[in-house]
């Protein structure tokens, strides 16, 4: 059978007489069909570079454990724990009324002050987001090259510390975590 003899129904004897006709070069390898679907995937984040990793110096011991301890020099030793752990410029405390309790690093009094109830304002704002009686962890904000993280650590509805840590770099998880434990360790009643 020659090739004017095909039938019409024979694609790829076709495909040769076009190509013959036009003058285009024979393809080497028929062209794969375009997928009948496309896959959407999320990207599996393991950390974000922002956020430091999970190794830390072991946290000191808050040595607050009742209200009238209240102080910077309760304070003091963790939240420069704090600001060495997250390669933070500064670090600072806020009480449950919006008041500072304590600070280390660059910053000045106003400018924790004026942070400090910023933050709280955004937390109560995020709180408005959430379902459940969750309470919202953790804001990371950033203002250029820096981050301000914000954490709260509830112990009760009236004993409630907003801790803010500027920098380049945001505290991971892990340490979030770790800074919250000694914190409601030290405030938790005895049994």
């Amino acid at each position: 059978m020659s090739s004017l003899d095909a039938s019409s129904s024979d694609l790829e004897a076709a495909r040769r007489a076009s190509e013959r006709l036009v003058g285009a070069p024979a393809a080497t390898a028929p062209a794969a069909p375009p997928p009948s679907y496309v896959r959407f995937g999320a990207q599996r984040r393991d950390a974000d570079p922002g956020e430091l990793s999970t190794s830390f110096p072991n946290p000191p011991e808050l040595e607050a454990h009742a209200l009238d301890a209240f102080g910077d020099e309760h304070w003091n030793s963790f939240l420069e724990w704090i600001a060495r752990a997250s390669e933070a410029d500064a670090a600072f405390v806020m009480d449950v009324h919006g008041l500072s309790i304590a600070s280390t690093g660059a910053l000045g009094p106003e400018e924790i002050d004026m942070m400090g109830t910023r933050l709280m304002i955004a937390f109560e704002q995020a709180a408005r987001m959430r379902e459940g009686d969750d309470h919202v962890g953790a804001i990371m904000i950033e203002f250029g090259e820096q981050r301000l993280t914000g954490l709260t650590v509830w112990i009760d509805e009236s004993l409630v510390f907003t801790i803010g840590v500027v920098g380049k770099r945001s505290p991971g998880r892990a340490l979030r975590e770790a800074i919250s434990r000694v914190v409601a360790r030290s405030f938790a009643t005895p049994s």
